[in-house]
């Protein structure tokens, strides 16, 4: 030590006045000082490539301390030189995580940069935290304290710190991000409108996340809708039914090629193309040729028997032959519900929940509603936010969308997609998972009833009733899955439900902007009222209600108009949008109709 303060005296103490470091002390010299005083092992776990700087010890370090005056006086001699303590390489990797060492980037750096400071333990992460108290007015000054023979205490805590944060996987140092960028996503469609309420479950890490938005809309609760909250899945369903056919199939009751026919009473007769049948395989993939619904179909949906429902495919004639095209056909699915009930001799609810909904303890997923589950009800409301009855299907109709369930049992069901071996499924899962349609576009493929996406590695559908919208999306190789139930029917949350898919994914999130409307009096609405010509036998029709514009596009239903200015306007029923053109004297003229692939002019036709 008399060699260190010799070369202290000689060479160190002007440089360290002006701030520079001094030279570096013979080897020998400190590798006896290493061995002595806290000496970090390298722990290959936290070996960062390219960052061989801050594992090398420094000579010196100068930080921050107080006048040397006070400092002698406080270790009781006159010397006005203080040693200062080397800083610890935990505070070495806080310190240079960020952007001046861009090549080490610390995944405790992160994590304390994406939470916002906490003033109370702001303290703590000072390098002498470990020894001193917070002070006691945020304007006073940090207390000088020396390192004593205490000096390697703070270090020691920093390095138990760091290696407690090694065993925490990455991803969930940004957990609290990813939850509000999801916020983020949602909340405006709460603030704007577009949803009374809506609930948003995620299978990420091996968490479960699922978080409520709005309220259930229910008049004796009007809660914000939890896991447990009931809703209407739609299209769902036919996923369902695409497991209950593959179950089938490894059960060799039946063969993915079968004709339907044969699985069907003699009275019900099944279309053809010429000599080529309808087979279990094309109703699952949406390949059959039939109709997307009957043409005779009509609401309430129930009275839309078993014998109506033989006598319109008795009638049906197919338009392209079975296997050529995938057009979706919610006729198809019910068909192959029907079907399948009649091979094993039960109603469709009832075989689904012996050999889907109950082996996988999916006690909320069912086609008729218990006491329970209809006190959890959120009702449903189409997307301008009026009321709408529940749907209510026919036997022969159910396989396609009559099916009711949670936020917690189709992230049960996802869970038991991830991991099939799981389960007592397994192998129906895995046969429902193959491709037996390739698309050869962005969807990339059908399976049974699911559509694959991104090379085929997602498993996504969506769903949608009178009242209702869904959807679940699932990465099996990856682990993650998300689902999204909404008790409004309004296309919008789809975009919603996909974005927050991507979020969770790390894939690029392509925000669909959200329109919030705004008020127009009614003598300037007045204005747009008429009629417009398509063409000589179709026209856009657009009358004022109560409660503002109502349009009516031939082939579409009828919907709001919601104002964004003085001639803009926008629908949420679907996605469009809607501008007028005016004449010389403000007279509203031409009607322009956009959509996401498409621009249509009307113009205004002579008074009637």
């Amino acid at each position: 030590m008399r060699l260190l303060d010799r070369f202290r005296r000689a060479r160190g103490h002007q440089a360290l006045r002006e701030g520079r470091r001094i030279p570096r002390l013979p080897d020998a010299v400190l590798a006896r000082r290493h061995r002595r005083r806290d000496a970090l092992p390298r722990n290959p776990r936290w070996w960062l490539p390219g960052a061989d700087a801050l594992h090398r010890r420094p000579t010196r370090a100068v930080v921050p301390h107080a006048p040397r005056a006070a400092v002698g006086r406080a270790r009781g001699r006159g010397h006005p030189y203080r040693r200062q303590p080397r800083v610890s390489l935990a505070d070495r990797l806080l310190q240079h995580g960020g952007g001046r060492h861009p090549r080490a980037v610390h995944p405790l750096r992160r994590l304390l940069r994406d939470r916002p400071e906490d003033p109370h333990v702001r303290w703590s992460r000072h390098p002498y935290g470990a020894r001193i108290q917070p002070p006691a007015r945020p304007d006073r000054a940090w207390p000088a304290r020396s390192a004593g023979r205490f000096g390697r205490v703070p270090r020691v805590i920093a390095a138990g710190l760091l290696a407690l944060l090694a065993s925490v996987p990455a991803a969930h140092a940004g957990e609290w991000t990813l939850t509000r960028s999801l916020d983020a996503l949602a909340q405006p469609l709460i603030e704007c409108g577009v949803a009374s309420g809506f609930v948003i479950g995620v299978i990420a890490d091996g968490k479960v996340m699922i978080r409520g938005y709005g309220t259930t809309g229910r008049a004796t609760d009007a809660s914000v809708p939890a896991g447990d909250t009931v809703y209407e899945i739609g299209s769902i369903t036919k996923v369902f039914t695409g497991l209950l056919l593959a179950d089938a199939v490894e059960r060799e009751l039946v063969a993915l090629g079968q004709p339907v026919r044969e699985l069907l009473p003699n009275e019900i007769g099944v279309p053809t193309y010429g000599p080529r049948e309808i087979r279990l395989v094309h109703l699952a993939t949406h390949s059959s040729g039939l109709p997307r619904d009957p043409d005779d179909l009509s609401h309430p949906y129930v009275l839309y028997d078993e014998a109506r429902f033989a006598s319109f495919l008795a009638s049906c004639e197919l338009t392209w032959s079975p296997g050529a095209r995938s057009v979706y056909s919610n006729l198809g699915a019910g068909l192959l519900g029907h079907a399948l009930g009649h091979a094993a001799g039960k109603e469709f609810d009832t075989l689904l929940k012996e050999r889907v909904t109950l082996p996988l303890a999916l006690h909320d997923t069912r086609i008729a509603l218990s006491d329970a589950m209809r006190a959890r009800l959120a009702p449903g409301h189409d997307a301008d936010g009026r009321a709408r009855p529940a749907l209510r299907l026919p036997p022969t109709l159910q396989a396609a969308s009559a099916l009711h369930s949670t936020a917690n049992d189709l992230l049960r069901f996802a869970a038991a997609n991830m991991a099939p071996e799981a389960t007592p499924l397994a192998e129906a899962l895995r046969t429902s998972h193959r491709i037996r349609f390739d698309y050869g576009n962005e969807c990339n493929g059908i399976a049974l009833f699911w559509n694959r996406r991104q090379g085929g590695a997602t498993l996504e559908h969506t769903g949608g009733t009178l009242g209702y919208r869904s959807f679940l999306g699932i990465h099996p190789e990856r682990r993650i899955a998300v689902v999204m139930l909404a008790n409004t029917a309004s296309d919008r949350l789809d975009d919603i439900a996909r974005e927050a898919f991507a979020l969770f994914l790390g894939s690029p999130v392509e925000r669909v902007p959200i329109h919030a409307p705004i008020a127009l009096p009614r003598k300037i609405l007045e204005r747009f009222v008429g009629s417009y010509e398509l063409s000589p036998t179709e026209r856009i029709r657009v009358r004022l209600g109560e409660d503002g514009l109502v349009i009516r596009i031939p082939g579409k239903p009828i919907a709001r108009l919601y104002p964004s200015s003085e001639r803009d306007f926008f629908l949420r029923k679907f996605e469009a949008n809607i501008a007028f053109e005016s004449d010389s004297t403000g007279t509203p003229q031409v009607i322009v109709l956009r959509t996401h692939d498409d621009i249509v002019k009307a113009r205004r036709a002579q008074a009637e």
